[in-house]
C-alpha cells in the first residue's frame, strides 16, 4: 500500500474511534519519525534520545485526540506527523531548558510501597479489590500519556514497582538471547530512558496523588 493511501486509511480509522488504529499508527510511522529526529538533531539525539521518543509520543497522542487537524489536501500523514514531532520536540526542549534537579525516582518510599502492597496483598475484600482495580488503571491511563509504546509502558510500570531483576526486564524487552553482559547494558540503556521521562514529566508526584 501506498504511504498516501496507508496515512488515509489510518487516518479514517482514528476518526473512526477504532481503539487500535493508535497501535497501528505508532507501527506503520514510529520509529521512522524517530530516525528523522535522530538525524535532524542529532547532537540532541547524542546527549539525550529520550526527548525524540516523548516528541513522537507527543505528536502520536495529539493527533489522536484531534484527527480532523489532518488535511489530506495538504499533507500526507506522515510528512504531517514528522513536522507535529518536531514542534513537540521544540517544546520539549523549551520545557526543560531550566530543569536543574532531577527527582529521583523512590525506592523504599510511599509510592513504591503503596504500588506493591496494593498489587501483592493476598486477600481482598470486595471493595479493596475495586479500590486496587481503579488504582491500578488509573496508573495505566497516567503512564499512557507518556508512553505510547506497550514495552515502554510495562518498563514504566516495572521502574515505579521496584523490579531490579535484570532478567525480568529482559524478557520484556525480548533479549533473553543476548549475553548477561549484553542485556545488563541493554536494560541499562532503556531504563535510564525511561526514568528520564518519569523525572521530567514529575510523573511521582502524579501518581502519587492517584494513590491516595
Amino acid at each position: 500500500m501506498a504511504d498516501k493511501d496507508q496515512g488515509l486509511a489510518l487516518n479514517e480509522l482514528l476518526l473512526a474511534g477504532d481503539s487500535l488504529a493508535l497501535p497501528k499508527l505508532y507501527d506503520v510511522y514510529g520509529e521512522n519519525i524517530i530516525n528523522v529526529l535522530r538525524a535532524d538533531f542529532s547532537d540532541l539525539a547524542q546527549r539525550d534520545e529520550s526527548l525524540l521518543f516523548e516528541a513522537v509520543n507527543e505528536a502520536f497522542i495529539g493527533y489522536n485526540k484531534n484527527p480532523h487537524t489532518f488535511d489530506r489536501s495538504k499533507n500526507t500523514l506522515k510528512n504531517f506527523l514528522i513536522m507535529a514531532a518536531k514542534r513537540d520536540l521544540v517544546n520539549i526542549i523549551a520545557r526543560n531548558k531550566n530543569y536543574q534537579e532531577k527527582i529521583k525516582l523512590p525506592k523504599d518510599v510511599e509510592i513504591e510501597e503503596k504500588f506493591r502492597n496494593r498489587s501483592q496483598k493476598s486477600e481482598y475484600s470486595p471493595d479493596e479489590e475495586i479500590v486496587l482495580r481503579e488504582s491500578l488503571q488509573a496508573i495505566e491511563i497516567e503512564l499512557r500519556k507518556y508512553f505510547l509504546v506497550d514495552k515502554d509502558l510495562e518498563l514504566a510500570k516495572m521502574i515505579i514497582r521496584g523490579e531490579k531483576n535484570t532478567e525480568v526486564f529482559a524478557v520484556v524487552l525480548e533479549i533473553e538471547r543476548l549475553e548477561k553482559n549484553e542485556q545488563q547494558t541493554e536494560v541499562k540503556r532503556h531504563k535510564d530512558r525511561i526514568k528520564k521521562v518519569l523525572e521530567r514529566n514529575q510523573i511521582e508526584l502524579k501518581l502519587k496523588k492517584l494513590l491516595q
